[in-house]
């Protein structure tokens, strides 16, 4: 009986694969290129369905008051969403809630933006987008406006009641 040889392990079979920075590059690449056709879909879809959504929504009335209640309700919302995000995001075992949360609030903002950039009126899809606003809801971009400072004022005042809270407490029961 011959002595079985053994394997030469210094050599290695190639692997068919491209390299593992190639791969990740091509898909970073990827995601990109999706993110920009993406980005081109909504900027020319998206202002003018926001404003036929909020033209259809008032009816052509004066809706000031829709975008206070929009301002208002969105904003908040959005703060909310952030405050939990930025509350757990040093837990590593929370990691999908903060993901999460910051996409919440990406989506719960997005009414208040894309009113804002409607208003501005800077390229030629948020100008025709800003016509049909003004003319199928007159007042919703200042309503909107108003309801964003309400609810900034809101979270602001609450937020410094929330970490004063037990600062009166303290001082009076020391006295």
């Amino acid at each position: 009986m011959e002595p079985v040889a053994e394997p030469d392990r210094s050599v290695t079979a190639t692997d068919p694969r491209p390299p593992r920075w190639m791969r990740r590059s091509t898909l970073l690449l990827l995601i990109v290129l999706a993110i920009l056709a993406l980005g081109l879909v909504l900027y020319f879809l998206l202002p003018a369905g926001w404003a036929r959504v909020v033209g259809s929504m008032t009816h052509g009335t004066a809706a000031s008051w829709h975008g206070v209640g929009f301002g208002i309700v969105f904003t908040l919302a959005a703060v909310a969403t952030a405050a939990l995000a930025l509350r757990s995001r040093h837990r590593p075992e929370r990691r999908g809630l903060v993901i999460g949360l910051v996409v919440a609030t990406a989506v719960l903002a997005a009414p208040n933006l894309l009113t804002l950039l409607i208003a501005t009126g800077l390229t030629a899809p948020l100008a025709r987008a800003d016509v049909v606003l003004r003319i199928t809801a007159p007042g919703f971009t200042v309503g909107t406006l108003v309801g964003v400072v309400v609810a900034a004022l809101l979270a602001a005042g609450g937020r410094y009641l929330w970490v004063n809270r037990g600062r009166s407490e303290a001082s009076t029961d020391g006295a």
